[in-house]
C-alpha cells in the first residue's frame, strides 16, 4: 500500500513539474510577445516624431530663407552672385540638417525593432526550453515509476 501511494505521489509530482516547466516557457513568450509589440509601436512612434522634427526643420529653413529674400529686396541693392552663394550655402546646410534628423530617426527605429526581434527570439528558445524540460521531466518520472530504486545504483 505504501509503495503505491509512494509511486502516484512521485508520478503525480513529475506531471506537475513538467506542466510548471512548460507553463514557464510559454509565459516568457508570451511576454517577448508583448515586449516586442511594445519596441515596435516605440519603432512607429520614433518614425512620426522623425517625420514632425524634419517637417519643423524645413519650415524653419524656409522662414530662414525667406527672411534672406525680404532683407535683400529691403536693402535696395541688385541680388549678387556672393549673396546667391549664401543663399545656396544656407539652403544646403538645412537639407544636411533635415536629411541628419531622418538618418537619426530611421537609426533609432531600426534598433527598436532588432530590440523587438530580440525579444521574441528569446521567447521563442524559452518555450522550447520549457518543453525539453518538461519533456525531461517526463521521462525521468516514467523511469523513477517504473523502478524506483533506478536512480540509486546509478547515482
Amino acid at each position: 500500500m505504501g509503495a503505491e501511494v509512494g509511486l502516484a505521489a512521485l508520478a503525480a509530482g513529475t506531471l506537475m513539474t513538467a506542466y510548471g516547466q512548460y507553463q514557464a516557457g510559454q509565459s516568457a513568450k508570451e511576454i517577448a510577445a508583448r515586449n516586442q509589440a511594445v519596441s515596435n509601436a516605440d519603432a512607429m512612434a520614433t518614425l512620426q516624431q522623425t517625420e514632425e522634427t524634419a517637417t519643423n526643420q524645413r519650415e524653419k529653413l524656409k522662414r530662414i530663407m525667406a527672411a534672406g529674400n525680404v532683407w535683400e529686396a529691403k536693402s535696395g541693392f541688385a541680388p549678387s552672385e556672393t549673396t546667391q552663394q549664401q543663399a545656396d550655402y544656407t539652403l544646403s546646410q538645412g537639407e544636411k540638417d533635415i536629411a541628419a534628423i531622418y538618418a537619426q530617426g530611421l537609426n533609432a527605429a531600426s534598433r527598436l525593432r532588432s530590440q523587438g526581434q530580440i525579444y521574441t527570439e528569446q521567447g521563442e528558445a524559452a518555450a522550447r526550453g520549457g518543453v525539453y524540460g518538461a519533456g525531461g521531466t517526463l521521462l525521468t518520472g516514467v523511469g523513477n515509476v517504473i523502478d524506483p530504486r533506478a536512480r540509486y545504483r546509478f547515482g
